[in-house]
């Protein structure tokens, strides 16, 4: 199998996305061509580098499967959804086992993931990884880990979850811009936040993720050092809430009602 290591998710994720400005059958055999070029077959882990942050993070991840759920949902054949399903769930153990170097050591030096979601980010990259997730329950609605997944999640946004306090349950407001599996970011957050590492390529030519002086080397993006230094990404302060997690925390609430 060809891997392109090089390429960042996004890069595979713009090829994902024209996949589903089509009718469902022929859209569905791209799909499968897809998985088949770019994922790997036995795991479900995408054939790519791992990284953290608003460039190519755990969210353009889990886009390159974005819409095949609701391309299943409008006809598409199940394999369609089999073969999601098996890439998503590579997906939450491949960013569990990656974590990051210097960017946000508290939430993410352990894991990208825990407990099968992203350990602190804004909410806009939140929801930009979980919608393939979302759509999950037009062709699934009772399907138990989607279920038992939606749960976990809304708890940590209900002030349930005693280990992700991103919910203020006095004042009914998310406590900060960053949140997550592993709670809200309380200071004030840097470029390297937003922007993730210095990517990290494995020597081997292979893919996944690798750490410097150990089967990895340093290859860093231009745009990405301006992120880093926040000329791209303004640095800003995170202890607030915001009218978009105002209107997901809705759309959770309809979900668990129905």
């Amino acid at each position: 199998m060809r891997t392109r290591p090089d390429l960042a998710p996004r890069s595979h994720l713009i090829l994902s996305l024209s996949l589903c400005c089509c009718l469902p059958w022929p859209a569905a055999d791209a799909s499968i061509e897809f998985f088949e070029h770019y994922f790997d077959q036995k795991t479900g882990y995408g054939l790519w580098t791992p990284r953290w942050g608003g460039n190519d993070g755990p969210d353009d991840g889990a886009e390159n499967g974005l819409n095949w759920t609701m391309l299943h949902a409008l006809g598409a054949p199940e394999e369609v959804l089999q073969l999601w399903r098996k890439g998503w769930e590579g997906h939450l153990k491949q960013y569990t086992e990656a974590h990051t170097i210097e960017a946000s050591p508290e939430a993410a030096s352990t894991g990208m993931y825990y407990k099968e979601w992203n350990a602190q980010f804004d909410y806009f990259h939140h929801t930009e990884g979980m919608s393939a997730f979302t759509l999950q329950g037009l062709s699934e609605p009772y399907d138990p880990k989607h279920i038992q997944r939606t749960k976990t999640y809304s708890a940590m946004y209900m002030g349930d979850d005693p280990e992700a306090p991103n919910y203020d349950k006095k004042h009914k407001i998310v406590r900060s811009l960053f949140s997550g599996s592993r709670g809200p970011m309380l200071r004030k957050a840097t470029g390297l936040d937003w922007a993730g590492d210095k990517l990290v390529l494995p020597d081997d030519g292979g893919y996944g993720f690798r750490t410097p002086g150990n089967g990895g080397r340093v290859v860093d993006v231009p745009e990405l050092v301006e992120a880093r230094k926040g000329k791209l990404l303004p640095h800003q302060p995170s202890v607030c809430d915001d009218g978009l997690k105002v209107g997901y925390r809705r759309s959770i609430c309809r979900r668990l009602s129905t």
